[in-house]
């Protein structure tokens, strides 16, 4: 470092946004308020001062030492001293070589010196500039209040007020729990967040001036859980003595939701789930039952009615209870429950679609993990030895679609643009139905991209798997199309740049979504997770690397064999599948007999619906298509949207699966 340098601390910003800046933004006040100074030097040589000016700034020291000659520093002008410093004061003499003096500067302005010897015939003399250190600039939030409390799902505005004592104020960027979520460069500093979860939260601001110093503020506010809502209460029945009796529920609320069934108001122990079973019913079972469902943030209660009648002898049935039409998600279970009176004994028989399920001879149904094959029309018939009587129809329908974030249906396309904001196109097979931006066209942080989707809190809507460039990942919890908040997936290894996710799926069969990652040198990674949270990790392929030629499309279930595949395709757009069992591949089939195109694969769904693995491409001038997958074979294909073209600074990035 040359005397005329500057000493100053150094600060590696490893990370420009969330939680680490707002720490570097406190290290650096941190270094401000404790008046971080520097040293400088001035070397005298025969007849001039090296350097002659400086530019320093308070509470700096500046120390000069001969080189040659005999010499001393005075601070004024013209020979006239100006009384600041004198080396005279401390030597009582010129200073010889090898001597110094130093001065520290505590006030602003601008100081000339000279040497009292030299300064008239040969011009020894210099300026030393002292700047006054820069404010940082102040920044309080005007709202919300700390320690507000909202509802979830809350919309919150934080607003903040911003100025600086000797500059102007550049930018505010506002932060929920460390994680950006906008930056406003002019008044008013305004940000709204929408459908918040419940949880306690860090609302910041920090304020950056035009001189790059930072000040910043915080609150913390509370976001309230939904409490329980009984969507489907229990219904009263009449049954015969002996019969059996099942009452249903359904409810709403923020999970986990806890069941607790009474009888005449008192605890049914073990009674714990959404469905209470009465075997062998007798008139002691006459009465009220009660369902109470609560979470963290409240309680829901219903009641229904159980009479247990003793027909007399020659009673033909008679339903007391209909099935219900249920709407529900692909993977849940349903229960289809009917209740009659007659002489005993009485059998049940439910039919789908017309069709008697042989096994089912109960007075209730239950489905488990549905899929689109058992939506249709339900209904049961009960006999007795006089007679018989048919329930109403009750309607399944099932939803299948994978990335379908309004609930409708069907499979939703997500888009990331170039510049951080995410589109969601609302779909009808392939037909655009409507638009959005999420997060009101706030756009994401800068070196974050969209890797995939998937329900990953089971709350039944699908969210958004980020991964940043530098390797971390991290989510944004959806409520519908609504961004309910951000979520970096913690207690992981660090992978760093060269590992990128590249599909989504559950290899190891634990109905968890694992993540495929694929390394810059051709290796493939499985994080193995449980939900949110990560398990462990493999490699893959006995760790051999594949050529990087070869791209990996997705992770899904090309074979219809419930286990996820890896596909991947070449620049020639040569399609190879390597079939998965669990985390071991059988390399190949390469699908030679496919058609090329000038394309590339660039999603994976079951688009309509029937049950295979449909492929998404991206043709050369941007307009997108669909090829009618059955497994490997290709039945026929379909332009999206009309083959409408799509700027290319609009990646598509979901559905994968």
């Amino acid at each position: 470092m040359t005397c005329a340098q500057r000493r100053a601390p150094s600060v590696t910003w490893h990370l420009l946004r969330g939680t680490w800046r707002l720490l570097v933004v406190f290290v650096v006040l941190a270094f401000l308020s404790a008046g971080w100074a520097a040293n400088f030097s001035v070397s005298m040589f025969n007849n001039r001062f090296v350097p002659a000016d400086l530019t320093i700034r308070v509470g700096d020291t500046v120390t000069w030492t001969v080189m040659q000659g005999n010499h001393d520093t005075v601070s004024g002008s013209s020979g006239v001293p100006s009384g600041v410093w004198n080396s005279n004061d401390q030597y009582r003499r010129l200073m010889r070589i090898g001597e110094s003096f130093s001065f520290t500067f505590n006030a602003a302005n601008t100081y000339p010196f000279y040497c009292t010897p030299h300064w008239q015939f040969f011009g020894m003399v210099g300026t030393i500039r002292v700047m006054a250190p820069n404010a940082p600039p102040s920044v309080s939030i005007i709202s919300p209040a700390n320690g507000s409390n909202f509802s979830a799902p809350a919309d919150i505005t934080i607003e903040a007020d911003a100025s600086d004592p000797d500059g102007t104020v550049t930018q505010v960027e506002f932060f929920i729990n460390g994680a950006s979520i906008g930056v406003v460069a002019a008044r008013p500093y305004r940000v709204t967040t929408n459908n918040i979860g419940p949880g306690g939260y860090s609302l910041s601001a920090v304020a950056t001036d035009n001189a790059n110093a930072t000040g910043s503020a915080s609150v913390s506010v509370t976001v309230s859980g939904q409490a329980p809502a009984i969507t489907s209460p229990p219904q009263s029945q009449t049954v015969n003595i002996s019969n059996d009796v099942v009452f249903t529920v359904q409810a709403t609320g923020l999970l986990p939701l806890n069941y607790q069934w009474f009888f005449d108001q008192n605890v049914i122990v073990g009674a714990t789930g959404d469905t209470l079973l009465l075997t062998n019913v007798s008139a002691a079972d006459s009465g009220v039952y009660t369902v109470q469902v609560t979470n963290a943030f409240g309680s829901a209660s219903a009641s229904a009615t159980l009479t247990v009648t003793n027909l007399p002898v020659g009673t033909p049935p008679g339903i007391t209870l209909q099935p219900q039409s249920q709407t529900v998600d692909a993977g849940m279970n349903v229960t289809f429950t009917a209740a009659a009176i007659g002489s005993s004994p009485l059998s049940w028989q439910w039919f789908f679609n017309g069709s008697a399920i042989v096994t089912e001879t109960n007075s209730s149904l239950e489905l488990t993990n549905v899929i689109p094959a058992n939506a249709g029309d339900y209904f049961a018939v009960v006999a007795n030895a006089f007679g018989a009587a048919t329930s109403s129809v009750a309607t399944l329908t099932v939803f299948a679609a994978k990335n379908d974030f309004n609930h409708d249906g069907n499979t939703d396309f997500l888009w990331q643009n170039v510049d951080g904001r995410v589109r969601l196109w609302l779909m009808e097979g392939v037909t655009r139905i409507g638009a959005l931006l999420l997060r009101n066209g706030r756009p994401a942080a800068s070196g974050w991209r969209i890797v995939g989707t998937h329900d990953f809190n089971q709350d039944r809507n699908t969210d958004i798997l980020w991964q940043h460039n530098n390797g971390r990942l991290a989510l944004w919890f959806m409520n519908g199309t609504n961004f309910l908040r951000s979520e970096l997936i913690s207690g992981a290894p660090a992978l760093g740049r060269p590992w990128r996710v590249v599909g989504l799926g559950d290899l190891n069969g634990d109905r968890h979504k694992d993540i495929l990652f694929r390394h810059t040198d051709g290796y493939l990674l499985v994080w193995l997770m449980k939900g949110t949270k990560f398990n462990r990790q493999r490699l893959l392929y006995n760790g051999e690397p594949i050529p990087s030629r070869w791209r990996v499309v997705g992770l899904a279930d090309v074979n219809n064999d419930e286990q996820p595949d890896i596909l991947w395709q070449s620049p020639e757009s040569s399609i190879v599948i390597w079939f998965m069992n669990g985390m071991v591949p059988t390399t190949g089939p390469l699908l030679s007999h496919l058609p090329r195109l000038n394309a590339r694969i660039v999603g994976l769904n079951d688009l309509n619906q029937d049950g295979n693995l449909d492929f998404i491409w991206r043709h050369a001038d941007n307009h997108f298509s669909v090829w009618w997958m059955n497994g490997t074979n290709r039945l026929g294909a379909a332009e999206i949207n009309g083959a409408e073209v799509v700027s290319s600074a609009w990646i598509f990035v979901a559905p994968k699966e």
